[in-house]
This record gives C-alpha cells, sequence and structure tokens, in this order.
C-alpha cells in the first residue's frame, strides 16, 4: 500500500495558514471598555496637557463604538464661569468641622453645575 501525497495546490492553499501566527486578543465579552497601549498600536505625535480643570486632553487609547481599541485625541472642556456673589446668595450658616481624617468638613465654595446654576456645595466627612 502507498503513502498519500496530496495534490500540490492543496500544499499552496494551506501552507500560508500555517505560517499565520494566532493573535490572542481580549475578551471584551464581560462588558470591559478598557484598552491598552498595545492593543491601539502606536500612539499619535501630540502631547497630553492638563486642562485648567485638571483633566488631561491628548492622545487616550480607547474602545471605539465598533468594538476595536483605537486612538483619539481628546480636548479640554470649555472653562465655566465663575459664580458671582449675586448668584450665589448668601453663605450657609454652618461651622466647617474638622473631621477624623484630618480633612475639612462643612459649606465649601459656590459653584456653577451642570445646569448653569450656581449653588454652595457642602463637604460631608469621611467615614
Amino acid at each position: 500500500m502507498g503513502v498519500y501525497r496530496p495534490p500540490l495546490w492543496i500544499i499552496g492553499l494551506l501552507l500560508p495558514l500555517a505560517a499565520c501566527q494566532y493573535v490572542d486578543l481580549p475578551d471584551r465579552s464581560g462588558g470591559t471598555d478598557e484598552c491598552t497601549e498595545e492593543e491601539c498600536g502606536p500612539a499619535p505625535a501630540a502631547p497630553n496637557i492638563e486642562c485648567e480643570d485638571g483633566s488631561i486632553a491628548g492622545p487616550s487609547c480607547q474602545l471605539n463604538e465598533d468594538g476595536d481599541c483605537g486612538w483619539v485625541i481628546l480636548e479640554c472642556p470649555d472653562p465655566v464661569e465663575e459664580c458671582t456673589p449675586q448668584e450665589c446668595g448668601p453663605a450657609p450658616a454652618a461651622p466647617n468641622i474638622l473631621c477624623d481624617d484630618g480633612s475639612i468638613g462643612g459649606p465649601g465654595p459656590c459653584v456653577r453645575n451642570d445646569d448653569g446654576l450656581c449653588g454652595w456645595t457642602f463637604r460631608d466627612c469621611p467615614p
């Protein structure tokens, strides 16, 4: 009995598949939306900067709507207009207190909220 030898065209068809490398992509079925820089590829040649509000603008490796990772360029948010004393009204008549962890609790600054209205903040002491 002889040895079976496949036709050369089958070998030519299967050889490129044998030469490919398997790339293990992360399993995103668990709902994770975090990407690594390795998944995004080379970063754009753009600087990261700190915005006035403390956030960071510039290149960011993120999960796209199609489920792939890629680079996006984040921009600084528009500056928030400070509240005037007339918009805030009188300060709360509550004292500041020293919290157990050494921080200060009680009334804080008057700030503009997402609706554009101004109001006094209040910081609770941590548990």
